[in-house]
């Protein structure tokens, strides 16, 4: 698989970054900043779009669609709360410096030369706590105490320390945006690279409140996004958050942006129906016998064009011999390495790939070539239609072969996991489930969603452990959502079923959205397929636990009535809910009459009888 280029920074005013300069740089617009005064403008021929993404209730105001008004409001919102939040602090902080107008508030110290960069933190530690701090006692009321090392005109190395009061080193040093640049694959049209970039920014960051500020440059054999976030979530009324989501900055934030935003490019490249797949691991994680490079950039390239290396391309050439000298060892390196790429490949694959890891080294590349396709690790599984022979992984072939003998055993397996074509069929136009899914708070509330139609492998194990009916398995988060779909329904009724799928008669403009979310469900991709659910009015909400049970229970009713020849399923959150869901259930059925005989013990629980 792909490894792209993901990267995330934040945009503070301590170090000189403005998110008004950003924008303007990243959309080539002219913005002026209203805090500074000063106006940015940057002429980029290369932006193929601009556009900002607001969260659900928020269009109607300015910052939607005007970006000089976004960045203007999210920069004064960080002034507003240093005045709010500091208000007592700054107080306290300003009555200390008057009581001690001989104190000093800032100051400098001359570092001494050839220090390493170890002797001098330890230096600069030491000064601080022994020069510097006693002037501030724990009683300094709020006083915050910055530190720099700089070198100054004279080329001397410099310890410039300041006490400053809370609010006012906030305003200073306050990160106001979130910045990312990631690359695109290139394989993707235009369109579907932004279809890509706003189904990722809406489930990543938009739906949870914030406002993504996003343009797509389209250089060439290089397409890249670059998207500003708001640190703060912005409200229906204007205003924006007192609180920021810290995790997203932390390193397993990064991570699942990262991991989030492949997922959501190799969704895009099934639906272009490309076969290469992008991998969000690192090489190490992902056992790559290579030794990955690391991105260059602007200034690298300029200094390349004026005849000077950078230390990131004198990196990379090093990086390249290695991996070079590794290819020539084990030439199998490169079956691997296109395998991930793609499940099949041809000679053709295998050389490019060879030729670009031996950098067109004509002696090096001859000789492992000959040893790469005389390798026992792939297998011939077809020809393209000019005859030329297609391969594959001989261990990727077993493990698919294992699974179509398993799935052949499930079906057979009728009295115990098997699904007749009757009940499939039935099931297919309608049914639904509900999943609660975690809208990402630290206690990990969240919502029931409503997600026809119903996965019929799941639903039939459910009614054989409960004739009765109402009996739902529990399904503790959408990961494990996915992984019921997959193993039931990849595995029983595999991607033939799917297609078996009837048309939504409702979309007639996209009539097979329900089936193409059906295949996201089977490969594990539940998000993708929850917004088509959801951009269609088919995801419905409760406030709280109750409301969503009342809710799930009305539905299933419905559809029950009025499709008495189809099935219906309910996923919960918990073992407890699941409870609930039986109890309410079976309670809707008595009181309608369908449950009206004497009660059946099951496994110690007393069922209705009907």
């Amino acid at each position: 698989m792909r490894t792209l280029h993901f990267r995330m920074s934040h945009i503070s005013r301590s170090g000189g970054a403005s998110a008004m300069a950003m924008g303007a740089y990243d959309s080539g617009e002219t913005l002026t900043c209203a805090r500074t005064g000063r106006t940015y403008s940057y002429d980029k021929p290369d932006i193929v779009c601009a556009s900002i993404m607001v969260p659900k209730g928020c269009d109607h105001l300015p910052q939607a669609t005007d970006r000089a008004a976004l960045w203007n409001s999210a920069e004064a919102a960080e002034d507003e709360w240093a005045t709010r939040h500091f208000a007592r602090a700054e107080g306290q902080a300003r009555s200390f410096m008057a009581a001690h107008p001989d104190r000093p508030l800032a100051g400098e110290v001359v570092l001494p030369d050839g220090l390493t960069a170890k002797e001098e933190s330890t230096l600069v530690s030491r000064i601080m706590r022994e020069q510097v701090r006693p002037f501030f006692p724990p009683g300094h009321a709020g006083l915050v105490l910055t530190q720099d090392v700089l070198t100054d005109e004279t080329g001397e190395r410099l310890l410039r320390w300041q006490a400053v009061p809370p609010a006012q080193h906030h305003t200073e040093t306050a990160r106001t945006a979130l910045r990312f640049i990631i690359a695109l694959p290139r394989d993707l049209t235009e369109d579907q690279q932004r279809e890509l970039a706003e189904a990722w920014l809406e489930e990543r960051f938009v739906r949870h409140g914030y406002v993504a500020d996003f343009a797509i440059r389209w250089t060439v054999g290089n397409p890249h996004l670059h998207v500003r976030v708001t640190r703060r979530a912005l409200q229906p009324d204007g205003t924006w958050a007192d609180s920021k989501d810290r995790g997203i900055t932390t390193e397993d934030g990064l991570r699942e942006s990262r991991r989030s935003f492949v997922e959501a490019a190799n969704v895009a490249m099934v639906k272009a129906g490309l076969e290469t797949r992008c991998d969000w691991r690192s090489y190490e994680d992902a056992g790559v016998a290579l030794r990955p490079t690391v991105h260059e950039g602007y200034w690298s390239r300029a200094m390349a064009l004026a005849g000077q290396a950078s230390e990131a391309q004198k990196h990379n050439a090093e990086v390249w011999a290695a991996n070079a000298e590794a290819v020539l060892e084990d030439p199998e390196i490169i079956i691997r390495e296109v395998a991930r790429q793609r499940a099949t490949f041809t000679e053709r694959d295998l050389l490019a790939e060879l030729w670009k890891r031996t950098q067109g080294e004509e002696v090096s590349f001859l000789a492992a070539s000959e040893r790469l396709l005389a390798s026992p690790l792939v297998e011939a599984v077809g020809a393209e239609p000019d005859s030329t022979p297609r391969y594959a992984l001989k261990e990727y072939l077993a493990t698919e072969r294992a699974m179509f003998e398993h799935a052949a055993r499930l079906a057979a397996t009728k009295g115990h996991h098997g699904v007749d074509g009757a009940r499939l069929e039935a099931a297919m136009g309608s049914g639904g489930a509900y999943a609660r899914l975690s809208n990402g708070t630290p206690r990990g509330t969240g919502s029931w969603a409503w997600l026809p139609p119903a996965r019929q492998p799941m639903d039939w194990r459910a009614r054989r452990a409960s004739p009765q009916g109402g009996r739902s398995p529990p399904c503790s988060t959408p990961t494990t959502l996915s992984r019921c779909c997959a193993s039931s329904w990849r595995m029983a009724a595999r991607m033939e079923n799917i297609r078996r799928q009837r048309p939504d008669a409702s979309d007639p403009a996209n009539p097979d959205w329900m089936r193409k979310a059906s295949e996201q469900l089977a490969q594990g991709e539940v998000m993708p397929a929850l917004l088509a659910y959801d951009r269609r009015g088919r995801v419905g909400f409760g406030d709280d636990t109750d409301a969503a049970v009342k809710l799930l229970v009305d539905r299933w009713w419905e559809k029950r009535k009025a499709n008495p020849g189809c099935s219906t399923i309910a996923l919960a959150y918990t073992r407890a809910h699941v409870g609930l869901l039986n109890k309410a259930m079976r309670d809707r059925r008595v009181i309608c009459g369908e449950l009206s005989g004497p009660a059946v013990t099951v496994g110690g629980q007393a069922l209705d009888g009907g």
